[in-house]
This record gives C-alpha cells, structure tokens and sequence, in this order.
C-alpha cells in the first residue's frame, strides 16, 4: 500500500507475521502510534502490515464522517493483508492499539475506530466501532477487532469534540527582538479547529498580563498556517508573551511563555514549560 497508485501509505510502517512455529511476531508498533498484537489466528505464511499517509494525527476531519462521529483524525492508516505470494490472508482477530498522548482530555467512550470496510476511500458510509478501553499512559485499545483486512483504511475518531476533541497542536510559538527596535512574534499551526481568534498576550513580571492584540484565526484548516505580530511596544528589560488561542464555543488555550530582553536578544521558555503544545482549559 506504499505505492502512489494506492496512495503512499508508507510512513511509520509496522507489522506482525508468521514464517513458522519459530519465526514469528506477533505484536508490534514501530516507530507510529498505533500497535496491533494478539492476531487470534496467526499460522503459518500470514502477515499484516500497515502503514499511514502522513495525515494530521489529530481530530480535524469533520466532513467525511458516520454518525454519530463529530471529527475523525485526518491520519489515516492502510492495512496489507497478505501470504508471501501477495495472496489476501486472514490473521484472524487483533487488538488494536493507539497512543494518543499529547492530545488533550480524552473520555474513553467518545472514541470510534472507524473502518472503511467496502473500500470506497469514504469513511462516512461506514459503521463506527465502540468498546474502547484505556490501558494507562494514554493508550486507548480497541480488543478482538475483525473488520481490519487487506487494502482497508482505518483511523479513529470521537463522538464528543467537547470532551474528547482530540485537538490541535501549536507548531510553534516565538518571540524575539529585532534590533531593539520591536518584538517579533510568529506562530505556526499544523491545523486548526474551530478556532476564532488567537491572543497575545504581555507581561512584565510573569504573573499579571495584558493583551497585546487580537488576531482572527481560520476557523477551520488542515493546512500549514503561519502567524505574525510585531510588538513596537515592550516593556524596558524583560517581556514576557504567551499566545492565546479561543474557540468559537468559548474554549481556550495557551501557549507556552517566552521571555525577550529587549537589550539582549533572549528567546527561551520560563523554567520548566517547554512543551509546544497548547494547554487546553475551559473559559
């Protein structure tokens, strides 16, 4: 399936198999974040491979889905099921396994595995799978699965975009100073979902803030999208900026905060926040 005709489903590929009762794997994640194991039917010359297009691993599909599925991830995987005569095989059930860390609160019931079962390339003619459970270290497992087979894409998604909307990550965020003449502020998404407006935000000691400026987001994207502000007013000695980001429903988060000398160039986070994913929190 890593081929361009079947649509380049190449990264992070990872698989189980059977040559004999001596060479065999039977569980195995590779370098993604999805894990199959415990194939209730794995003998001998039967192999399962899958492998993913690169997509966006969060939540921003929100087009091609079943109900009562609210966003899907825009990563979706593909699935060689096959003998080494490249013959369709069956390996019999799987646990499936995915780790979402990174991706905000997740309430284990809003998750779907999604199939696309005729193969059509839609998933949202299909049936949702339920039944996920959490194994710890955001780890989320869909258990004794069949309908994952040869040439068939899968993903996941949730039913719930409020509680568990799986959400986007922040890029980056910097701040630096520009010939002590302003502060240069860019910001990069991977995507966007539901997302009014971002906020900047200015502080002098770290704890009291003020907003800078209000920039509109894009509502809606899966495209790469660059942000910038210049800052002509900052404090003299140390500013401190973080960028807010608010949904359309009220929700926001925060980037990391950066710090800037506007005598010296300085550009790092404070103490120990380094993450550049947006901390999400409820306004």
């Amino acid at each position: 399936m890593d081929n361009p005709a079947n649509g380049n489903y190449d990264h992070d590929v990872a698989g189980i198999g059977r040559v004999d009762a001596s060479n065999l794997h039977d569980d195995s994640q590779g370098t993604g974040i999805v894990r199959i194991l415990n194939p209730s039917s794995l003998t001998d010359n039967k192999f399962l491979l899958w492998g993913h297009n690169n997509g966006v691993a969060q939540a921003i599909e929100l087009t091609d889905v079943p109900s009562p599925v609210q966003a899907r991830f825009n990563r979706v995987w593909r699935a060689s099921e096959v003998d080494l005569s490249n013959s369709a095989v069956d390996v019999g059930s799987i646990d499936v396994r995915f780790n979402l860390t990174g991706l905000g609160t997740i309430v284990t019931s809003d998750l779907r595995l999604l199939v696309d079962t005729d193969n059509d390339g839609v998933f949202s003619d299909e049936t949702p799978i339920s039944g996920a459970s959490s194994l710890g270290g955001n780890v989320y497992q869909f258990s004794a699965v069949t309908a994952i087979a040869n040439g068939l894409r899968f993903t996941i998604g949730t039913i719930n975009t409020t509680q568990t909307p799986l959400p986007i990550e922040l890029l980056y965020f910097n701040a630096s100073n520009v010939n002590n003449s302003y502060v240069q502020l860019d910001w990069k998404t991977a995507s966007e979902l539901n997302n009014d407006y971002f906020t900047i935000e200015r502080s002098k000691d770290g704890f009291d803030w003020m907003d800078v400026r209000t920039i509109k987001g894009a509502g809606n994207s899966s495209a790469i999208l660059s942000y910038q502000l210049q800052d002509k007013a900052p404090f003299n000695g140390t500013s401190y900026y973080k960028l807010k980001q608010t949904d359309f429903d009220g929700h926001y988060s925060y980037s990391d905060i950066k710090s800037v000398d506007f005598n010296a160039t300085k550009n790092e986070p404070i103490g120990n926040i380094s993450k550049s994913n947006f901390k999400r929190n409820h306004g």
